[in-house]
């Protein structure tokens, strides 16, 4: 198993942006739009930041659970972690 190419990587990652733009933008508009109405006006000062915050890692979660690789056969994090090591000492 060998790494892509630095190029490649680019490539794949400005497809896979574009592809889930707009799906990622309404999920945002959706939690935000929301949270910063609430944090405005009813939210007391001392709290807002705590609370955007908190809802930031709400919309983390939601994208990592909708853009997540769940395909379990490019191994686990522990068997990609040793690879890079192993590529680290050669390289």
């Amino acid at each position: 198993m060998h790494a892509p190419a630095p190029n490649q990587i680019v490539v794949n990652g400005l497809g896979a942006w574009q592809a889930n733009l707009w799906q990622d933008m309404v999920i945002q508009w959706q939690i935000f739009v929301p949270v910063q109405c609430f944090n405005f006006t009813i939210n007391p000062p001392h709290l807002r930041i705590p609370f955007l915050a908190t809802a930031g890692f709400v919309f983390v979660m939601a994208l990592s659970f909708l853009h997540g690789d769940g395909d379990e056969e490019e191994g686990t994090q522990s068997d990609k972690a040793g690879l890079a090591l192993e590529m680290a000492d050669k390289g």
